[in-house]
C-alpha cells in the first residue's frame, strides 16, 4: 500500500499537536530550571537566584570566572543584535567576528562550568548541546562544585597572624561570602580565628575569599 503523506498529515489534530509540544518544552524548562536551582545551591548561592535572567548568568560569571568577562560578552551581543542588516562587507564581518567571540566566550564559559564541578571536555560538549540535561546532572546528581583558589592560592592551610588554620575551615565563609552573607562570614572568621569583629572585616575586604 501506497503511503500518502499529504493524507496523513490531513488526518494530525494539530490542536493536540501544539498542546503535546507546548506541554514538553514547559517539562524541559522545569527540570532545567530544577538542575540549575540545585547547582546554585552547590556553588554557595541561593537557588532562587537562578530564576533571574542576566542576573543568573553573571553569578555564574563570576564565581567560576571573571564578571568582567559577563560585562563583555553582553556588550557584544548588545552589539551584534543593534548592528543593521546591510550588504557592507566591513559590517557584515564585524556581526561575524562578534557571533564568533560569543561563542568562544560561551564554549569557555561551559569548560570552565564542567571543570568547577569535575568534568572535563565530553561534559563540556554535553552543556553545549543539551544545556537542560547537563544543568540537571550537575544539580541532582553526584556531582560536587570543586572549583579551588588561583594556583598561587592553592594550599592546605592558611596563616592568620602566625597561626595556621585548615583551609576546610573556611568553606563555610566562603559560601556565606557567595551568598552575599558578609557580616555572617565576618561573625564566623571571627569564631575561627579568635580575631575581633574589625580585624575579621579588614582580612575579608582584602583576602581572596571573594575569589575562592
Amino acid at each position: 500500500m501506497e503511503f500518502d503523506i499529504n493524507a496523513f498529515v490531513k488526518s494530525l489534530d494539530m490542536d493536540h499537536i501544539a498542546v503535546a509540544l507546548v506541554s514538553i518544552g514547559l517539562i524541559i524548562l522545569i527540570l532545567s530550571y530544577w538542575g540549575l536551582w540545585h547547582m546554585f545551591k552547590k556553588m554557595g548561592m541561593a537557588g532562587w537566584k537562578c530564576l533571574i535572567p542576566i542576573y543568573s548568568t553573571w553569578i555564574v560569571f563570576k564565581i567560576i570566572w571573571k564578571g568582567s568577562v559577563f560585562w563583555f560578552q553582553l556588550s557584544i551581543g548588545i552589539m551584534v543584535n543593534l548592528l543593521p542588516a546591510s550588504d557592507i562587507p566591513y559590517k557584515t564581518l564585524i556581526g561575524i567576528i562578534g557571533i564568533a567571540v560569543d561563542a568562544v566566550i560561551t564554549l569557555m564559559l561551559h569548560y570552565k562550568l564542567s571543570r568547577a564541578f569535575g568534568h572535563g571536555i565530553p561534559f563540556t560538549l554535553g552543556l553545549c548541546i543539551c544545556p537542560p540535561l547537563f544543568y540537571m546532572i550537575l544539580g541532582l546528581g553526584s556531582s560536587t562544585f570543586e572549583l579551588s583558589a588561583p594556583k598561587k592560592l592553592r594550599m592546605t592551610t592558611i596563616t592568620l597572624k602566625g597561626q595556621e588554620y585548615p583551609i576546610h575551615n573556611f568553606d563555610h565563609i566562603n559560601k556565606l561570602m557567595r551568598s552575599d552573607k558578609k557580616a555572617a562570614a565576618v561573625v564566623e572568621l571571627s569564631k575561627i580565628t579568635g580575631m575581633t569583629y574589625e580585624e575579621s572585616v579588614e582580612i575579608l575586604d582584602k583576602w581572596y575569599l571573594y575569589y575562592y
